[in-house]
């Protein structure tokens, strides 16, 4: 092979680079092909330690007359002390009849006669000042004498191996530390959303007794329309004396443990947000409820529950352009109970649809993103699941799915 030829090869082995921290074999088994081809080699493998050195274990192997990659063997090499010893000292084994050079003999009858390996050019993997594997030429067929241009070009894809394995290293614990600043950043963020939480549920107390007032001098005008209000908002002063205990405990104990053996009388709970919700988006939409299930009982808490009504509630009133309806539906299918909450509002784009859980993801200029993104954890918490159905221009419809409390 002439010079022009192997700078070639050398120059393509030198572009190996790494996207990810675990993309190394695509990498490796481009480096075994390149050698293979380069020097009309049978067989090229990359082979690592263990951290006993104990074994070698296959990275990635190029059979040249198959045109094929593979990986995974392991060789014991404690079975073969002399060449162990060998690969650990030498910068290269240079066997040209490897089935009686006495680095390689010892491997003659297990390994190299069985594949009609003759010859054999090791070159040794370093990283961090040590040997930490080897990549492997075997010759098949005819006696061949290893060039010197031959053992400096494996040299040289053994160097190219060891960067590429410093570089998936680099990349792993690069990619290690983005996730524990993610993770540390998420972690300072809840905490400040935790105090954000606290203030804002003292200051929601002050306003909850103020409309808890307000009812009260309401009910005491004694006319049937004063006594509905009134007691539309004593109901929206208990509703939200339970969201602002959610929000008191926010982040100060497991998601996964809260109100796991609670239950529900899910059209019961419906049926007392109705005057809430009524009063909520009568100015656009006309709410109906539809109770196909009377007492079924779901497994969740209530709080919970009532917070999923009011959020799907007001995310379909926000979705209603001008004047238009908010159904509600309460079924079972077997085992699960069925709610349903579904407008005739401007629709959901399709492009925006897989999107509309994630949280701080939102579409209203005055949204936080976290309305639906609550609902999603709070049903997936409770073992349920929440689809949505949408067409630009003709509404959307939540579907939720919740276990049947036996």
């Amino acid at each position: 092979m002439d010079r022009a030829a192997f700078e070639t090869a050398r120059l393509e082995l030198a572009r190996l680079r790494l996207e990810g921290g675990r993309g190394i074999g695509g990498a490796l088994d481009h480096a075994a092909r390149v050698c293979a081809r380069a020097l009309n080699v049978e067989r090229v493998g990359i082979w690592l330690f263990d951290a006993a050195y104990d074994h070698l274990v296959c990275q990635a192997n190029y059979t040249l007359s198959e045109d094929a990659s593979s990986g995974g063997d392991t060789l014991d090499i404690r079975s073969f002390p002399v060449y162990r010893v060998a690969l650990r000292q030498r910068r290269a084994i240079v066997a040209d009849d490897a089935q009686h050079d006495p680095h390689t003999a010892e491997l003659t009858e297990s390994y190299l006669a069985p594949l009609g390996i003759t010859a054999m050019l090791d070159a040794p993997l370093y990283r961090a000042g040590d040997v930490a594997g080897v990549v492997c030429l075997e010759h098949v067929g005819p006696p061949r004498r290893w060039t010197q241009q031959e053992i400096d070009f494996a040299s040289s894809l053994a160097d190219i191996v060891s960067i590429v394995f410093e570089q998936r290293d680099r990349l792993v614990v690069e990619e290690e530390l983005q996730r524990r600043a993610a993770r540390m950043h998420d972690a300072d963020r809840l905490q400040a959303l935790s105090r954000v939480c606290g203030a804002v549920a003292h200051d929601f107390q002050n306003v909850l007794t103020m409309i808890a007032m307000v009812a009260a001098r309401v009910e005491r005008l004694g006319t049937p329309q004063a006594t509905d209000l009134a007691h539309a908002l004593e109901t929206g002063v208990e509703v939200g004396a339970r969201l602002i205990n959610q929000i008191r405990t926010f982040g100060t104990r497991p998601a996964t443990s809260a109100g796991r053996d609670e239950t529900t009388d899910v059209p019961e709970v419906v049926t007392q947000l109705q005057p809430i919700v009524d009063l909520l988006v009568r100015d656009v939409a006309e709410l109906r409820i539809a109770i196909d299930a009377p007492g079924v009982i779901a497994a969740i808490p209530r709080r919970q529950l009532e917070q999923i009504v009011l959020n799907l509630c007001l995310n379909a009133r926000d979705a209603i352009d001008r004047t238009g309806h908010i159904d509600v539906r309460i079924a079972t299918d077997g085992d699960r109970v069925i709610l349903e909450v579904t407008d005739d509002g401007v629709g959901i784009p399709v492009e925006v649809q897989p999107h509309i859980f994630d949280p701080y993801f939102t579409t209203k200029a005055t949204g936080t993103g976290l309305g639906l993104a609550t609902v999603h954890d709070i049903v997936t918490e409770h073992g349920g699941r929440i689809v949505v159905t949408s067409e630009t221009g003709r509404g959307t419809t939540f579907t939720l799915d919740l276990p049947r409390a036996s």
